[in-house]
């Protein structure tokens, strides 16, 4: 397929105008990739009756065994989703929570997550309790901070594999010892992980795990996935109600006539990821995280957000100048950098703007030299 950087930049629909320095956000799925998945739209559209009564089951399910066998898992142990955050639900929906419950996040958690805990506990009468990560960070104080929160009260804690808004890859295995010790079941938001991170799902032991496969997985947009371990599937489902399903799994695929292709098409983004070679695409995105961040701090004056070994292919280092780090601010500060050709995370949190730059294999050092320039010529 040839060398990593801008030689591949054909294999993706990527605006040439544009150095796109945000996969982590929404993903990008290679040309092949949506050619799987219009051609599972043709067949799809060729008779609708036929495809979604006899083809599209035996499909899914093939499709769930390829993606189990990445995630070294089962198929029994996961079904598709069209993102963490529908997982998420799935999961808080199948808890009933009530007034004695509390649920335990993290500041750095995903927003939709968050909000998602919030709004589930608030019709149950139960209560959120988020967890402040220390300052300065580092992985004894994330372990530390997180279980002296958990109590006799927590029906659920969830967390995050790779936080979204800052890229830190948190201590996950000491998490989840943790709450276990404390009989707590653990969700895990891995989101940013498939692909970012080599999982071994059979061997993590949380309790759900999610993750999205249109990230890092090259997969179409939409599709994801929930891990349930065998003593945490029942009861689980959807707030979308259909028909009778035999398992918790056709309730969460089964919700009406819905557009599933690009799901049968993920397997298409793993084969994309083989035919990189796995090992050689992860070390090629957490050098170049690494060396572009040290060229951002260094050309900025300025530092790295978060410890240098809590990071894989995302980073996030803090911005230069005086923009208030406020979200109106930030979003005129990611259009202004647009208009000079880059795309990139720009943020607040925690009382500063930080910038949280990805790094795929169609990106170069060059493209962060860019970003640079762009924000010191603002």
């Amino acid at each position: 397929m040839g060398p990593f950087g801008h030689a591949l930049l054909g294999e993706f629909r990527l605006d040439p105008a544009i150095v796109y320095l945000n996969h982590g956000g929404f993903g990008v799925a290679p040309k092949r990739v949506l050619e799987a998945q219009r051609r599972w739209s043709d067949q799809m559209e060729s008779e609708p009756g036929r495809y979604f009564m006899a083809e599209r089951p035996a499909a899914l399910e093939a499709a769930l065994t390829r993606v189990a066998g990445f995630l070294r898992t089962t198929p029994e142990s996961i079904a598709f989703t069209h993102n963490a955050t529908h997982a998420a639900n799935a999961v808080l929906w199948s808890l009933g929570l009530g007034p004695d419950d509390e649920i335990v996040v993290l500041d750095h958690g995903y927003g939709a997550v968050n909000e998602a805990a919030r709004v589930h506990a608030e019709r149950g009468g139960a209560k959120v309790v988020v967890v402040r990560l220390p300052y300065p960070l580092d992985a004894d104080g994330v372990v530390a901070a997180f279980a002296a929160a958990l109590t006799d009260r927590t029906r659920l804690a969830v967390v995050d594999h790779i936080t979204s808004p800052t890229g830190l890859v948190l201590p996950l295995a000491a998490l989840i010892a943790a709450a276990h010790d404390a009989g707590v079941p653990i969700f895990v938001d891995g989101a940013h992980a498939p692909g970012q991170l080599d999982l071994d799902l059979g061997a993590i032991g949380a309790d759900w795990y999610t993750g999205n496969l249109h990230k890092w997985a090259f997969a179409p947009k939409g599709t994801a996935f929930l891990y349930a371990s065998e003593d945490s599937r029942e009861g689980l489902g959807t707030p979308i109600v259909s028909h009778p399903t035999a398992n918790w799994r056709d309730a969460m695929h089964w919700t009406g006539t819905n557009d599933t292709c690009n799901w049968l098409a993920a397997p298409a983004g793993l084969d994309f990821i083989a035919d990189l070679g796995a090992d050689a695409m992860r070390r090629y995105q957490r050098d170049l995280a690494d060396r572009a961040a040290t060229l951002l701090a260094d050309a900025w004056g300025t530092s790295r957000a978060f410890p240098r070994e809590m990071h894989a292919a995302m980073v996030t280092v803090v911005a230069p100048g005086s923009t208030p780090p406020v979200w109106d601010e930030t979003q005129k500060l990611w259009t202004a950098l647009r208009a000079r050709g880059v795309e990139v995370a720009v943020f607040p949190f925690g009382g500063r703007v930080l910038v949280r730059i990805a790094a795929q294999i169609y990106n170069e050092i060059s493209d962060y030299e860019r970003l640079a320039a762009a924000f010191l010529d603002l």
